[in-house]
């Protein structure tokens, strides 16, 4: 009799397990509307990366959101952009020089320069680095360093120890918000986790005092920013060769110059 008691006791406890399991394996997701995360229950916004409402305090799932990635180009607007620059290249090549010029450019500089963004309109391509143009190199340093003070240790290692390669999506030739498919993460804890992790250590190193502090920026920042490919926390990575600028900003301003030169068109 004991050892039937012992069997029912032991299912039982084995049923409950089970339907906990179950309980919490099938909570909803959170819900996303306009990019922003609402209880599935009482759609009440709710904070990010949260799985309890704070309105209603109920349970849910908290699941990243998929969407159209905002940093780099889909299909139509790289072919819109090639048909502006196929209508007169020779038209794009002195509007480079000029803005070049404007901004204080020396001349050895710009020669350098055009050649590398003229390059970046031809092989720009949907999903790729904006800064790179999918190239996976480093187009125009010459451009970054005369906008950059001399001294500065971290630029200079970047440029050594990444080889020639892209400071921003660190020679993929792919876009860090979306890893090159088009399609990014909105709401990675995980990213968001490994995120926050670096801002802590970076509070306490001055990249610009000395190598040594460079180099410790350099590795915690390429850490932050591998850590965060393919979802849009990476949008607040920090750069690896400027503390004023984090890299998807960086691939921006680089791209709105290219951008900048091209012939008006529809």
């Amino acid at each position: 009799m004991r050892w039937i008691l012992a069997i029912v006791a032991v299912l039982g406890l084995a049923a409950a397990g089970a339907a906990l399991y179950y309980e919490k394996h099938e909570l909803p997701d959170v819900v996303w509307e306009d990019d922003s995360p609402y209880c599935p229950f009482c759609r009440t916004d709710v904070n990010w990366y949260a799985t309890v409402c704070y309105t209603c305090r109920r349970e849910f799932a908290w699941r990243p959101h998929e969407r159209d990635c905002p940093y780099c180009l889909s299909r139509g607007e790289v072919r819109r952009i090639r048909d502006r620059y196929d209508a007169d290249p020779d038209l794009y090549r002195k509007n480079l020089e000029e803005k070049l010029r404007e901004l204080g450019m020396p001349p050895d500089v710009v020669a350098a320069t055009v050649p590398d963004l003229v390059l970046h309109v031809k092989e720009l391509k949907p999903g790729a680095c904006l800064f790179c143009a999918g190239t996976g190199r480093w187009l125009a340093p010459a451009l970054l360093q005369t906008l950059t003070e001399e001294s500065d240790p971290l630029l200079n290692l970047a440029l050594s120890e990444l080889d020639g390669g892209c400071p921003v999506c660190l020679g993929t030739g792919d876009c860090i918000g979306c890893d090159g498919d088009r399609k990014t993460e909105m709401g990675s804890e995980p990213a968001r986790r490994a995120m926050d992790r670096a801002f802590d250590a970076l509070e306490d190193i001055d990249a610009g005092r000395d190598d040594e502090s460079a180099r410790e920026f350099f590795e915690m920042a390429l850490r932050c920013v591998r850590d965060a490919i393919g979802t849009m926390e990476v949008s607040d990575a920090h750069s690896i060769y400027s503390t004023d600028h984090d890299q998807a900003d960086w691939a921006s301003v680089r791209f709105e110059l290219v951008q900048s030169a091209l012939p008006d068109g529809e």
